[in-house]
C-alpha cells in the first residue's frame, strides 16, 4: 500500500469518527456500520429518516470542527 491509499485511509477513518460524534451527540443517532472504498466509500446511520436539513447541519458542524484544528 503506497502512501497516497493510506493518507486516504487516515483520513476517512478520522471522519468516519468525528461524524459518528457530532450525529451521536446532536441527535443521539449511532453508527451501525461504515466501510472504506478506494472509490466509495459509506457510513450507516441507525435511523430510517436522516433530513436533508440534518445533512446540511452536520456539513457545517463538520467544517466547524475541522477548522477548529483540534488535536485528534
Amino acid at each position: 500500500m503506497g502512501f497516497p491509499r493510506r493518507w486516504d485511509l487516515c483520513t476517512q477513518h478520522s471522519t468516519q469518527h468525528l461524524v459518528t460524534a457530532l450525529t451521536s451527540a446532536k441527535w443521539g443517532i449511532e453508527t451501525l456500520s461504515w466501510n472504506l472504498g478506494e472509490s466509495t466509500s459509506f457510513l450507516e446511520l441507525g435511523t430510517p429518516d436522516f433530513t436533508s436539513q440534518q445533512l446540511d447541519e452536520l456539513e457545517k458542524m463538520s467544517n466547524d470542527a475541522i477548522r477548529a484544528a483540534k488535536k485528534v
